[in-house]
């Protein structure tokens, strides 16, 4: 007789993307906007600009968690290319 099939193991659930937290998004935002102003500013105004990106960021974070921004929401500004399309997130 023919050997037994072995039984087909459990299907497995893909494994989630990270969720991405508030944490996240502000130095997700804070790269966009580094990148988008590259070249754009002399060097005196690039150290100030640093300091005004420090609290951009920990102001992002506060209003994500004081709003409390949805997993899609803080997803859609992650997967973002541009400062306008993470904007445009709800």
């Amino acid at each position: 007789p023919p050997a037994p099939v072995p039984p087909r193991p459990a299907p497995t659930r893909p494994v989630p993307a990270v969720q991405a937290n508030c944490q996240m998004v502000g130095q997700k935002v804070v790269q966009l906007i580094m990148y988008e102003s590259q070249g754009q500013l002399t060097q005196q105004e690039q150290q100030t600009f640093q300091q005004q990106l420090a609290q951009m960021h920990y102001t992002i974070i506060a209003e994500c968690q004081n709003k409390q921004w949805t997993a899609t929401s803080r997803q859609c500004v992650m997967q973002a290319q541009t400062l306008a399309q993470a904007q445009g997130c709800d």
